[in-house]
Parts: structure tokens; C-alpha cells; sequence
């Protein structure tokens, strides 16, 4: 991660699940680092033996705090919006009457009036 949009790119596909098992194959101990740097040392320094532990823990909580946040505001919008008042009611059911003389046979749709 050697700049910010990198590092925004990897909590992204941490958050999201999106492809994140590559983020762990890339971070886990491995016999070839693929990187030709003097300071890593093969299966020493090239990764980390928690990371499957980290990634998969982190995941499992992000998904469970999203999950809450989203059932928290469909809530607290069920629990804004007005009952259903008897007035309501008593006006879908005029609109019904009144529907039934332009639609008598239940079509769903009445004719195009033409001028």
C-alpha cells in the first residue's frame, strides 16, 4: 500500500468482500514473495501467519456492522412513517367505486380519449 488510493482501494475490497481473498493470498507467508528486495527474506518476512486470522475476523464484523446499519434505518423508517389512518382507508375505497365505472370488466386500463 504505497499511496492513499491504494489504501482506500484495499479497505473498499475489504468492506465489500469484493475480491478480497486476493488482498489475503498477497499478505500471507509464502515461499516466493515475488519481490526481489533484500530486506524480505523468504518465508520469514514476506507476509504475515495472522492474516488469514485478521482478514477473516475483519470481514465477519464489517459484514455484521453493515448489516445492523442497514436493518437500523429500514426500521427507523418504519418507525417514522404515520399509521394508517381510517380516512386513508375510506378514500381508497371511494377511488375504488370511482375507478369501477371508467373500468367495469377490471382491465386495469380504460380507453384513450381522443378530442
Amino acid at each position: 500500500m504505497s499511496s492513499d488510493p491504494h489504501r482506500v482501494t484495499w479497505w473498499r475490497r475489504l468492506l465489500t468482500g469484493d475480491n478480497w481473498n486476493e488482498v489475503l493470498d498477497g499478505s500471507r507467508v509464502t515461499l516466493d514473495c515475488g519481490v526481489n528486495l533484500p530486506e524480505c527474506e523468504p518465508f520469514c518476512d514476506c507476509g504475515s501467519t495472522y492474516a488469514p486470522i485478521f482478514y477473516i475476523s475483519f470481514s465477519a464484523i464489517a459484514i455484521l456492522t453493515t448489516l445492523n446499519l442497514y436493518i437500523a434505518v429500514i426500521i427507523e423508517n418504519f418507525r417514522e412513517t404515520p399509521p394508517v389512518s381510517r380516512t386513508t382507508i375510506d378514500k381508497i375505497t371511494q377511488w375504488s367505486k370511482s375507478w369501477v365505472k371508467f373500468d367495469p370488466i377490471a382491465t386495469k386500463a380504460i380507453a384513450a380519449v381522443s378530442d
